[in-house]
């Protein structure tokens, strides 16, 4: 027979036995942690109206790809955006768990509500996506460039360049991860409409990338660089004066002081490497027609033609008189010594017949270049490949 003792017992321990359950239940966090990747020449904005918004803004160049987002908006085939404003809505934001952030724009002071609105109205000359204000901040990657509001007067032994951020990390607290977040918005040529979901999985991103098909930029000067940073502060009409050093072979920065050629910071030079860039890949095509006819494979006439333009090519180089000339590299040929290469290889097409005709035999290729100089002239001022290192920037302290 049961006693009160044992029914007392009894109710101890099953309450005992409830209370060890919910010790043992699994405990699951409150909240999830959700990043945005924001690599290139991007500027954070905050939003004119007030609201705990920021905007991501870059300006729209020949020397880059549309801005891209992944993953890839739901309901269209790539990950590029064109020219517009969009939104980024980032559902179910929670209480900060931090707010310290540890990221080193370029800083802008001073710029109106009306400079933003107005950089913000460019149409079709500006990328523009508008975020909740994060947590906080964090840098993934960075570049040294020395920038001023004046003419930079030290020598290029001398000048030291500050480490800048070119990729952020902007830090956000959801409550649940499901859904993802949504894309709205519409291209400024009305082509794109979004009201898509971009899924959270571990982060999103979004970058600019250089045009590799344009080459990126000048290993020397690092012009694309240069102009992107140039061309991020003018849409809030600003302007700087800045000076990169110059790329290894691999398009990675050389170094931070002492790795700096001469004249690389002045707007008048930026603006020579940019055409002589130009210049270069057209000269290198013809380089090819003509070695093609001494190869036996061209028309004559066509590498009559490749040739004339060739020599215009390679006398129209406005930098020419510039060093261009790193720690280390090789001698490289004068325009003289192209220019004597190219006036031999004319007499020699002259002697020879024209490998296309009818009854002409057919020779073996050369077994060398005939316009070597000419080609390690020309690829002075060729582009190289590189990532962007332009400063991202933060206009009147948008990034704390």
């Amino acid at each position: 027979m049961l006693t009160t003792n044992h029914l007392r017992l009894g109710k101890r321990i099953a309450l005992l036995l409830i209370a060890l359950g919910t010790l043992c239940r699994p405990v699951f966090s409150q909240t999830t942690e959700i990043t945005v990747n924001v690599g290139g020449p991007w500027t954070y904005v905050a939003d004119p109206s007030g609201a705990p918004r920021i905007y991501l803004i870059s300006p729209k160049t020949s020397h880059h790809l549309d801005a891209e987002i992944a993953p890839k908006p739901s309901a269209h085939r790539d990950p590029y955006l064109l020219p517009g404003i969009y939104a980024l809505n980032i559902a179910r934001l929670t209480t900060c768990a931090t707010t310290s952030s540890k990221v080193s724009p370029y800083r802008i002071k001073g710029v109106s509500d009306t400079a933003i609105k107005q950089a913000l109205a460019k149409s079709g000359s500006r990328y523009a996506i508008l975020l909740p204000k994060p947590c906080y901040y964090t840098e993934k990657e960075s570049s040294v460039s020395k920038i001023s509001e004046s003419p930079i007067t030290s020598s290029s032994s001398s000048v030291k360049g500050d480490p800048y951020t070119t990729s952020a990390v902007l830090h956000y607290f959801i409550s649940s991860p499901n859904g993802g977040a949504v894309l709205t918005g519409k291209s400024d040529d009305g082509t794109q409409t979004y009201n898509d979901q971009i899924p959270y999985r571990t982060s999103i991103r979004i970058r600019m990338q250089a045009d590799s098909q344009f080459g990126d930029t000048d290993l020397y000067c690092d012009s694309t660089s240069a102009q992107s940073f140039l061309d991020e502060v003018n849409l809030f009409g600003r302007s700087r004066y800045v000076w990169f050093p110059y790329l290894n072979d691999d398009g990675n920065q050389a170094g931070n002081q002492g790795y700096y050629l001469d004249d690389c910071q002045k707007g008048p030079t930026l603006a020579a490497i940019q055409s002589d860039m130009k210049a270069a890949l057209f000269a290198t095509e013809k380089i090819q027609i003509v070695e093609g006819y001494f190869s036996r494979r061209s028309p004559k006439k066509e590498a009559q033609e490749a040739l004339s333009d060739l020599v215009r090519a390679v006398n129209s180089f406005k930098s020419a008189s510039f060093k261009r000339q790193r720690k280390g590299d090789p001698a490289m040929p004068t325009l003289e010594a192209a220019n004597t290469e190219l006036a031999t290889a004319q007499k020699k097409m002259e002697s020879l017949t024209d490998p296309t005709e009818k009854g002409v035999e057919k020779e073996d290729e050369a077994s060398t270049p005939v316009l070597p100089k000419t080609s390690q002239y020309v690829n002075m001022y060729s582009p190289g490949s590189a990532d962007c290192h332009g400063a991202q920037t933060s206009i009147n302290d948008t990034i704390p």
